[in-house]
C-alpha cells in the first residue's frame, strides 16, 4: 500500500495548481477509502493470520507437549525396564555371592579338616618311629627283621605317603580358598557398579519438570558406544560363570579331600591293627619261646646236678679201687719176697689170679677214669648249655619288657578315628 501512495500524484499539484496553495493534503477520498480498506483488509487478514497463528501454535503445543510428555514417559519406561534388568542382575550377584561365600566357608572347613588330618600324622608317625627305635634294643639273637619290623616299616612308609598326599591337598585348598575370595571380590565389585547404576537410574527416573535438582546445564557427557547392553551381560554372565565354575571345582576338591583323608585314615587303623596284631603274636612267640627255655633250662639244671652226682660217684669209685688195688700188689709183693726163691717161688694160679685181678683192677680204673674225663666234658658243656640257656632267657625277657611295655603301651596313645579322620585336633 505504501508503494500505492508513493505512485500517486500530490493532490497539490491537480487541485490548487492556479493558486499556489500550499496545501498538506497528500490523498484524494478515493485513495483516503482505497487507503482505509485496504488497512482495514490487512488488518482483518493479520487477524486471521494471528488466529490461525494461535490455533496453530495451541495445537502445536498440545502436539509438542503430549510428544514430550509421551518421550518422557517413554524414557521412565526405558527406565523402569533398565532398572528391573540391573535389579534382576544385582539379584544374581547377590545369590551367587551368598552360595560363593557360603561355599568359601565349607572350603576354609575343608582346608582346616586337612591340616587336622595332617597334623593328625605325628602322634602315628613318632608312634611308629619309637617302636622302631625301642625294638633296636633287642640284643643278640632277638634282633631280626620279624613281621613287627616289616610291618612298622610298611605303616612308616605309608604314614609318610599320607603326609605327602594331604600336604598336597592343603596346599590345593588354601589356592581354592584364594581364587574363592578373588571371585566373590569381583562379584561384590561387578554388584557395587550395579548398585551405583541402580541409585542413578532410579535418580534419573524419579525426576519430574518441577524437580528441585534440575541442572539446566549443558550435557557434555558422553558413553562408549564399543561398551553396550550386550557385552554388559556377557561380562557379567561371563563372572557368574566364572563364580558358578570355581564353585564346583571347590566342591570337587572338597569330595576329593573327604574320600582321600576317609580312605588314608582307614588305611592307617588297618596297618595299626596289623602292627598291634604282629606285635601281639610275636609277644605270644616269645613268651612261648621263654617257657620253653625255662623248661630246657630246668631239665639241664636237674640233669647237670645228676651229672654231679655222676661225677662224685666216679671220684668215689676211683678212691673205692685204690684198696683193692694196694691189697693185690702188696699180695704179690709179699709172696714173691716171702717165699723162698729157689723152690716156692712159682708162677702159680695164685700168681696167675694176682696178675688177672690186677690187668681187672687197671682195665677198671681206666674205664672209671675216661668216664670221669666224659663227665667232666659233659658237666662243662651242660654249664656252657645253662649258661646259653640263661643268655637266651634274659634276651627274651628283654624282648617281652620292649614289646609289652614299651611298644603296645606306646601304641595305646594312637589317635581316635575322628582325630584321624580331621574332625577334631
Amino acid at each position: 500500500m505504501q508503494s500505492n501512495l508513493r505512485s500517486t500524484r500530490p493532490f497539490s499539484q491537480e487541485r490548487f495548481n492556479s493558486l499556489q496553495f500550499a496545501s498538506t493534503s497528500k490523498l484524494t477520498p478515493e485513495n483516503w477509502h482505497h487507503n482505509n480498506a485496504s488497512i482495514l483488509r490487512e488488518t482483518n487478514h493479520n487477524n486471521v493470520i494471528s488466529q490461525h497463528n494461535r490455533v496453530a501454535t495451541d495445537q502445536e503445543d498440545r502436539v509438542i507437549r503430549a510428544r514430550v510428555q509421551q518421550e518422557q514417559e517413554h524414557t521412565r519406561q526405558t527406565l523402569i525396564t533398565r532398572l528391573h534388568d540391573i535389579n534382576n542382575w544385582q539379584r544374581r550377584l547377590e545369590r551367587e555371592i551368598e552360595l560363593a561365600k557360603k561355599e568359601l566357608v565349607k572350603q576354609t572347613k575343608n582346608r582346616e579338616r586337612c591340616y587336622f588330618a595332617l597334623d593328625a600324622t605325628e602322634i602315628p608317625l613318632s608312634i611308629c618311629h619309637d617302636n622302631l627305635t625301642t625294638r633296636n634294643r633287642r640284643e643278640d639273637s632277638d634282633q631280626v627283621c620279624d613281621n613287627v619290623e616289616v610291618q612298622l616299616l610298611s605303616e612308616k612308609e605309608h604314614i609318610i605317603s599320607k603326609q605327602t598326599k594331604l600336604e598336597e591337598q592343603h596346599r590345593k585348598c588354601v589356592a581354592m580358598e584364594q581364587e574363592l575370595t578373588a571371585r566373590i571380590e569381583d562379584l561384590q565389585q561387578d554388584w557395587s557398579r550395579k548398585k551405583i547404576a541402580n541409585q542413578a537410574d532410579t535418580f534419573c527416573g524419579q525426576l519430574h519438570n518441577n524437580s528441585n535438582f534440575l541442572e539446566g546445564k549443558d550435557d557434555n557427557s558422553a558413553t562408549d558406544r564399543s561398551r553396550n547392553v550386550d557385552t554388559w551381560r556377557f561380562a557379567c554372565e561371563e563372572n557368574i560363570r566364572n563364580s558358578e565354575n570355581c564353585r564346583q571345582r571347590s566342591h570337587e576338591l572338597r569330595d576329593e579331600c573327604s574320600n582321600l583323608i576317609q580312605s588314608e585314615a582307614i588305611q592307617s587303623r588297618k596297618h595299626n591293627d596289623i602292627v598291634t596284631r604282629a606285635l601281639q603274636a610275636r609277644i605270644y612267640e616269645t613268651i612261648q619261646q621263654k617257657r620253653c627255655l625255662e623248661t630246657s633250662l630246668a631239665a639241664t639244671d636237674d640233669e647237670y646236678l645228676r651229672q654231679e652226682k655222676n661225677a662224685v660217684r666216679l671220684n668215689t669209685a676211683l678212691k673205692d679201687i685204690v684198696a683193692p688195688y694196694q691189697v693185690n700188689l702188696t699180695r704179690r709183693t709179699h709172696r714173691n719176697e716171702q717165699r723162698p726163691a729157689d723152690q716156692e717161688n712159682l708162677t702159680d694160679p695164685c700168681e696167675l689170679q694176682l696178675l688177672c685181678e690186677r690187668d681187672s683192677l687197671d682195665q677198671g680204673q681206666k674205664t672209671l677214669l675216661s668216664r670221669l674225663e666224659e663227665t667232666q666234658k659233659l658237666l662243662k658243656n651242660l654249664q656252657d648249655k645253662r649258661d646259653l640257656l640263661r643268655k637266651e632267657i634274659r634276651i627274651k625277657t628283654l624282648s617281652l619288657d620292649i614289646d609289652q611295655k614299651d611298644c603296645i603301651p606306646r601304641r595305646a596313645s594312637y589317635p581316635s578315628e575322628s582325630v584321624i579322620m580331621g574332625w577334631m585336633n
